[in-house]
């Protein structure tokens, strides 16, 4: 389990919490892998060419590369609090 990395910036208005999480490698590894499969089994169905191959590989390497970090912030000012961004389905905890 990674850890994760909190930020609070103080704002003239209000305050923001930044969460941060490092994704695991072979969670990376297999979200590009299932998208590159996707893409190259969709390919091959639909033109009946080879190009889907180098496609898939351009795909999975873009996936990969990408994805690094899990991010969210929660804005809080008087009036309202904003959040953005997801921690994913390992984030077990919620306050209403």
């Amino acid at each position: 389990m990674s850890q994760a990395t909190y930020t609070i910036q103080d704002l003239p208005n209000g305050l923001v919490i930044r969460v941060a999480r490092e994704i695991g490698f072979f969670h990376r590894a297999f979200t590009a892998l299932l998208i590159g499969v996707i893409i190259c089994v969709a390919g091959e169905e639909l033109y009946k060419s080879y190009w889907w191959l180098p496609v898939s590989l351009v795909v999975f390497a873009a996936i990969f590369l990408s994805l690094k970090t899990a991010r969210a912030d929660l804005t809080i000012s008087r009036l309202e609090f904003v959040t953005r961004g997801n921690l994913g389905a390992r984030a077990r905890t919620r306050v209403f």
